[in-house]
């Protein structure tokens, strides 16, 4: 046998045994996200049913291709900008805290940024900025052998930073020079609250499904408009192959509708609709690390849609 055989054979050998030691656990601990013997998978984007102490660690970015752009115009003379693209990235940080078994406290924070990648997509859609700061209260409200029902209260402080250098220029040239009346940056604040419902159902040890509906209530900066009440719902399935083949490997795949965008949507000015897909390792149940997939569909201002696809790496820590 070869040397890169027999690396691979012990590898392959480790990989199963910690597998078989985590599968044998599961059913005897109350660690990390586990259900009627189903260790499940998170989702950027997906808040998770279980009420627990963890910590969330993401990274992430993306590109649009092909972004129709509109004409711009620089006083008499017209900037023709038929393509372009935009690039994004994104980073977060969420603490969860449980309190007593039935309930627990959350704090996260999410910074997206996004510009155009070429000088046409930067005139026309200029350089944005999101921040939100989360802060939410989760309820277990029923529980059984493989089925979770919680509640939970979200409240999102955030800001949208905005880099608009073709209104910017549009309004020199109407005023004559720059002025107070039009800055370059523009910052606008944004409050919501929203009561949102979660459900986790444990099929068997290798399947799970999870599901979430929220409602939302606020002034969301990136739509624009006075406050109104926002709907949102999303499900996703998560297919864990430890108890299928012994390998410690989850594929989990997903779909999350927004009417009202939020901080992960900042290349939206529509409803949002996120379909994702997670590659992740189901080593312990200590521990999870991922890497996922998003394809969104929206609009970003002026009647323009794109398909923005993007990937991020995602660690959690469960305590």
């Amino acid at each position: 046998m070869s040397t890169q055989r027999m690396l691979v054979s012990v590898m392959t050998t480790f990989l199963m045994c910690l597998g078989t030691a985590s599968a044998d656990n599961r059913t005897a601990t109350t660690i990390g996200p586990v259900l009627g013997g189903h260790l499940f998978q998170p989702l950027v984007g997906h808040q998770m049913p279980f009420v627990m102490s963890s910590t969330r660690l993401t990274l992430g970015g993306g590109i649009t291709s092909n972004l129709k752009l509109p004409i711009v115009r620089i006083g008499e003379r017209i900037v023709l900008a038929p393509e372009g693209s935009l690039a994004f990235i994104a980073t977060g940080a969420e603490h969860e805290q449980r309190i007593k078994e039935w309930l627990s406290v959350y704090v996260g924070v999410d910074v997206v940024g996004r510009l155009g990648t070429d000088v046409k997509a930067l005139l026309s859609q200029g350089v944005n900025a999101v921040t939100s700061f989360d802060l939410g209260w989760k309820v277990r409200a029923y529980q059984s052998e493989r089925v979770l029902l919680t509640m939970s209260l979200d409240l999102v402080n955030g800001s949208v930073t905005t880099v608009d250098v073709d209104r910017w220029v549009r309004g020199i040239i109407d005023s004559g020079g720059v002025t107070d009346a039009n800055p370059l940056v523009d910052t606008k604040p944004t409050i919501t609250a929203g009561l949102a419902a979660h459900c986790a159902y444990a099929v068997s040890p290798a399947i799970g499904l999870m599901a979430t509906v929220s409602g939302v209530y606020g002034e969301s900066a990136i739509r624009g408009g006075a406050s109104q009440i926002f709907l949102n719902a999303g499900a996703n399935v998560n297919v864990d192959m430890l108890p299928l083949v012994g390998v410690p490997v989850a594929t989990t795949v997903g779909m999350l509708y927004r009417q009202n965008p939020s901080v992960d949507d900042a290349s939206t000015r529509s409803d949002a609709l996120v379909v994702s897909l997670r590659i992740g390792t189901t080593v312990s149940n200590h521990f999870s690390l991922g890497v996922q997939l998003n394809a969104q569909n929206g609009e970003i201002g002026n009647g323009t849609h794109v398909l923005a696809i993007g990937g991020a790496v995602d660690m959690r820590f469960y305590y």
